[in-house]
């Protein structure tokens, strides 16, 4: 089961979808400099690794994987999520989380309030 959206435009622009407190401007994965967002808060994207994640199944990242990385003060960063560039998924692998979120009582957007 898919759960999250990222978005990589032109092979180097990466949008996140929903993932909650995370960047809010396109993060170049082909920059591995800190990039500030208008929050003040730096993020960086480099390979994978720099960090010891697997994937959700317990798997080994594909080679050239990556990390984004947010940063929590002036020397240090913590991971935010890893994902695979190469691979990705097309719309319709996420489309049994999308009605989930959307119409199931247990979803988190159909218990509360939620202004975007």
């Amino acid at each position: 089961e898919f759960d999250h959206a990222l978005v990589l435009v032109g092979g180097r622009h990466l949008l996140d979808v929903g993932f909650g407190r995370v960047f809010l401007e396109p993060l170049d994965i082909q920059s591995l400099s800190p990039q500030v967002q208008l929050d003040g808060v730096p993020y960086k994207v480099t390979p994978l690794e720099e960090c010891e994640w697997k994937s959700a199944d317990g798997e080994p990242w594909a080679l050239g994987s990556l990390v984004c990385w947010r940063g929590k003060d002036e020397d240090s960063w913590e991971p935010v999520f890893a994902f695979d560039p190469e691979h990705g998924y097309q719309r319709d692998a996420f489309k049994s989380m999308f009605e989930f979120h959307q119409h199931d009582p247990a979803s988190i957007f159909m218990k509360r309030w939620l202004c975007t």
